[in-house]
């Protein structure tokens, strides 16, 4: 009778033991917190239309609450307006650049030239800002077969000129990641855009040009943070260096 209780209660142990095991492997992942949604805040000077009240007035937002965000200029702008660069604290804003006369790359220019453009635009930037920056948009988001070239061999690493996604220099090549990007300057429905977004893993990339209000911005960022999204800069999403700060 001994030998059975003892059969039984080893039977109980083994079970729980079992059971307890089985709980420990689940609950690694269980207890992992959730991954937060990341938004990339993008600024783009196009014109000059209203500089260089909108970066100081976008600047001194973005420094208010430490906001993380990318900016993109030409090279003529910049020189036209280097206040306006320099405004922008780069610990918090990857700053970039946009060609030096906002020149469209799919025009009918010889590739030297096109590429000179694209040097040029980054040299005058990372002068005035006292950066070496490696992240670009092209000018009305227009691209074709050679922007991989023109980046390549001007040190840059990372385009943010697209409607879908972005890319990132990784393994030898430029890599497509995809993002919901929203761009603030063709459309007036963010919350929209949010409650129509499928899924929370995919960045979030809002544009925003010198066009917007200080007033849309500012409600747009209050719409994100108040969903917990987390606002990062273009350094933080792609993994890499993007102002190199003291780099001219």
């Amino acid at each position: 009778m001994k030998r059975v209780i003892n059969l039984y209660l080893g039977g109980i142990v083994a079970t729980v033991v079992i059971v307890i095991l089985g709980v420990i492997i689940a609950l690694p992942p269980l207890l992992q917190p959730v991954p937060k949604t990341t938004a990339l805040l993008t600024f783009n000077v196009v014109n000059g239309a209203n500089m260089p009240d909108w970066c100081n007035d976008v600047s001194r937002l973005l420094k208010k609450d430490r906001i993380n965000a990318a900016f993109f200029i030409s090279g003529e702008l910049a020189e036209q307006y280097p206040d306006c660069v320099r405004s922008f604290d780069p610990r918090l804003v990857d700053i970039g650049s946009s060609t030096y006369h906002h020149t469209d790359l799919t025009s009918q220019v010889d590739y030297t030239q096109l590429l000179e453009e694209v040097k040029s635009g980054k040299q005058s930037v990372d002068s005035i800002a006292s950066v070496d920056s490696k992240s670009f948009r092209a000018p009305y988001g227009k691209t074709d077969d050679n922007i991989y070239s023109f980046l390549g061999r001007s040190g840059i690493v990372a385009d943010f000129s697209y409607q879908d996604r972005y890319h990132k220099f990784h393994e030898g090549q430029f890599v497509r990641y995809d993002a919901d990007v929203y761009d603030a300057t063709t459309r007036s429905d963010f919350g929209a855009f949010l409650a129509a977004r499928h899924t929370d893993h995919r960045p979030i990339q809002i544009n925003f040009d010198n066009s917007v209000s200080v007033s849309e911005i500012s409600s747009i960022i209050d719409q994100l943070q108040s969903n917990g999204i987390i606002l990062v800069s273009a350094s933080t999403l792609t993994g890499l260096d993007l102002t190199v700060t003291g780099g001219q």
